[in-house]
């Protein structure tokens, strides 16, 4: 399969040049609703659930009055930006977007939507082979220190009915509990503790969810990401593993991002380059940087 990965003239070179490509930090982007989305969904479907469950041994002082969404997502969101700032801030979390073809057109043309958002028509598409974008993440956690790392399809909305989102909510709704316990210690709501997971295994099992899933709004983007979560700097904790911390680099504007496959022989190269139809088709120069020659081909397309 195919992953096509869009970019400027300038992140052509430069993917040529260091047969890498950048993983961005999620809390420096301009739309953090790439991932939040996710976060939003599952924790105001949890905090429901929750209420639906107290509801059952006591009445409410305004039962008619319905739980305000709109005030509670906005809480949700500064509590969930908040997690990333800071001395004791969450480890970190890297992504970048790649787009999967449906039909042979769109493989050898692109995608109309994704040619014009992300490179305005005058970039490139670059198309990596799945197998070996997945190789290149084997070698990054053979070397370096990864709570998470892998590629995925990102899901559009929630499926509710999935195995997987009923566990987490389940143990997110045990955490909110323990919350409410704690100020209500006559709550007859016992925890089960043999269906909990350790909090570092929610955590992380939390985030993956929460950065696979996407506001079905985008659907035609037809996304699958590579989720990065790179360790924090503990020696103590890495002696016995002979793993080191990945690497944190700043762009020109400052962003933080993770460079995928950088200085991990082979590296990681296009198959193929489709140049969009106001792009320069000039790419001996960049052509001259690759160790294994991609083909090029000229998307063209009524514009």
């Amino acid at each position: 399969m195919l992953l096509s990965h869009y970019t400027s003239r300038k992140g052509l070179e430069g993917i040529a040049r260091d047969k890498s490509i950048w993983a961005t930090k999620f809390s420096e982007l301009n739309d953090k609703r790439e991932v939040e989305y996710g976060h939003i969904e599952i924790t105001k479907r949890s905090i429901a659930a929750t209420f639906a469950k107290l509801d059952t041994v006591f009445k409410r002082l305004n039962p008619g009055k319905p739980i305000d969404y709109a005030e509670a997502e906005r809480r949700l969101l500064a509590h969930f930006r908040e997690t990333f700032v800071g001395p004791k801030a969450s480890e970190p979390l890297y992504f970048t977007s790649f787009a999967i073809a449906k039909t042979e057109d769109q493989e050898k043309r692109g995608i109309l939507t994704l040619w014009d958002r992300y490179t305005q028509l005058r970039g490139y598409c670059l198309q990596y082979d799945s197998g070996e974008v997945n190789r290149a993440l084997d070698r990054e956690v053979a070397k370096y220190d990864y709570p998470l790392l892998g590629l995925d399809e990102v899901q559009y909305g929630i499926d509710e009915q999935s195995e997987e989102y009923r566990e987490i909510m389940w143990q997110m709704s045990e955490l909110l509990l323990d919350e409410l316990r704690a100020a209500m210690p006559l709550l007859p709501f016992k925890p089960d503790y043999a269906k909990r997971w350790n909090f570092n295994v929610f955590a992380a099992r939390m985030m993956h969810y929460v950065a696979r899933h996407k506001d079905p709004f985008f659907e035609d983007e037809r996304e699958a990401r590579i989720i990065a979560i790179p360790a924090k700097y503990d020696p103590s904790a890495r002696t016995d593993k002979g793993l080191v911390r990945k690497p944190v680099q700043k762009m020109d504007n400052g962003r933080s991002y993770i460079a995928i496959a950088e200085a991990l022989p082979p590296g990681l190269e296009p198959r193929r380059i489709i140049a969009g139809p106001r792009a320069s088709g000039n790419l001996g120069d960049v052509l001259k940087l690759f160790d294994r020659q991609p083909e090029v081909l000229l998307a063209e397309f009524p514009i």
